[in-house]
C-alpha cells in the first residue's frame, strides 16, 4: 500500500470529472492501471467509495444512510428519499439488531436513532 483512499479520491476527482467526455474512459483506465501497479488493487472498494464521498461532497450533497430492523416496502423507502436532497447519496441497509425502528445517519457525524434497541438501552442502563 503506497497510498490512502482518500489520496487516491483526491487525485481521481482533481482530474477525471474535469476532463472532457470523450477523455473521461481512458483517464479511468489510467487511474485503475496506476491503482494496480502500486499493489493496491485489493482496496479497490475502499477507493471507489472515496472517490463516491469526495464526489457527492462537492456536488454539495451529503451521505445519508438509512438503516431499518427489516426489509421496507419501496414506497416507505421513497417517502423518506424524498426528504434528502436530488444532491445526496442514500444508502439504505437492513440490521435485524436494531430490533424495530430506523436509524439515520448523515455524514457519519449526526445521527437520528429511533431504534427499538436504542431505547431499550437506555431504559435499562439508568
Amino acid at each position: 500500500m503506497r497510498y490512502a483512499p482518500s489520496q487516491y479520491a483526491e487525485a481521481f476527482t482533481a482530474v477525471v470529472p474535469k476532463a472532457p467526455a470523450s477523455r473521461r474512459a481512458e483517464l479511468t483506465q489510467r487511474f485503475l492501471r496506476s491503482v494496480r501497479k502500486n499493489g493496491d488493487l485489493s482496496r479497490i472498494r475502499q477507493i471507489v467509495a472515496a472517490i463516491e464521498r469526495r464526489l457527492v461532497t462537492e456536488r454539495g450533497g451529503a451521505w445519508i444512510r438509512l438503516e431499518f430492523a427489516r426489509p421496507q416496502p419501496e414506497h416507505a423507502v421513497a417517502g423518506l428519499r424524498g426528504r434528502f436532497g436530488a444532491h445526496d447519496h442514500i444508502e439504505v441497509a437492513v440490521r435485524p439488531e436494531l430490533i424495530a425502528g430506523v436509524r439515520i445517519t448523515r455524514d457519519n457525524e449526526t445521527e437520528l436513532d429511533y431504534s427499538l434497541a436504542r431505547k431499550l438501552k437506555k431504559l435499562f442502563t439508568r
